[in-house]
């Protein structure tokens, strides 16, 4: 499956597909801007360390294969 994290409040260290992504987000309200995502492509790892409080929502849809 494809996944796509958004950061819908607070910050967060990203890692995704064995890249580390650094931290993320910078709204602490969801109505404070537009929010961070990171899509991961199908069978890739990810994870997210919170450096604050975090809000995250985690989508997911099949996947064709193939990378992008």
């Amino acid at each position: 499956r494809e996944v796509c994290l958004v950061f819908v409040t607070g910050k967060g260290k990203a890692n995704a597909g064995g890249n580390d992504l650094g931290l993320l987000g910078e709204r602490m309200s969801p109505f404070g801007g537009k929010p961070w995502s990171v899509y991961v492509p199908q069978g890739s790892d990810w994870s997210v360390t919170a450096d604050t409080d975090l809000e995250l929502a985690v989508c997911s849809a099949p996947g064709l294969g193939g990378g992008l």
